[in-house]
């Protein structure tokens, strides 16, 4: 049986399983940084193409997908050049809700969702590239700043809007603005002195 029988084996059984109990049980358990459990309810949202993506299944991609470079970088003895973010830091910006509801803000907190992830020592100040996934309602949209080029990339699945056809930046303007306002006071407490204390507006 090759992989990729294996793997569509694997994703039949998955979403053919109904009975409640066996559900809600714990399939995928991660540690580090923090904790993050999947239920196998979850697992099955993430398969379905009709529903959004659960917070904690983008999460615990984010931490896969850093942890393998990290692998890769201790391999060929490189410094880590990108640092990924998960929506730990999107989430405690509270952005989007109503200033009269907004929580006050934790900046110890916002602070740990921009350290270094575990397994490695490295300097975030250090990275030649941020990724900061954000979500709004059931969208994911990916902004990479980068610092050589000092440009803010902007990587979004969605069709655009037709009310943004003539200026399809004016979606993303908010956010861009919110993330300059942000990522300097994570930073701040985070890497004092960190070249990603920068204003990012002044970007391209």
């Amino acid at each position: 049986m090759t992989l990729h029988e294996l793997i569509a084996g694997l994703y039949s059984f998955i979403k053919s399983i109904n009975y409640t109990e066996i559900l809600e049980k714990v399939w995928i358990r991660s540690s580090k940084p923090y904790p993050i459990s999947l239920s196998l309810r979850k697992l099955q949202g993430l398969l379905k193409d009709d529903l959004p993506m659960d917070r904690d299944c983008f999460n615990l991609i984010v931490r896969k997908i850093m942890l393998d470079d990290i692998q890769t970088s201790q391999k060929t003895k490189q410094l880590i050049a990108k640092h990924y973010l998960d929506m730990k830091f999107w989430m405690t910006t509270d952005f989007g809700r109503h200033p009269d509801f907004r929580k006050k803000l934790d900046v110890e907190q916002l602070a740990n969702s921009v350290r270094s992830w575990p397994g490695i020592k490295y300097n975030v100040s250090t990275c030649k590239s941020i990724h900061i996934p954000v979500q709004c309602i059931d969208e994911f949209i990916l902004f990479t700043l980068d610092q050589d080029t000092r440009t803010v990339y902007i990587l979004d699945p969605t069709p655009i809007n037709p009310m943004y056809r003539y200026n399809p930046l004016a979606k993303y303007v908010k956010k861009i603005i919110w993330i300059s306002e942000h990522l300097p006071k994570a930073m701040s407490k985070a890497c004092p002195g960190s070249r990603w204390n920068e204003d990012i507006l002044l970007w391209h």
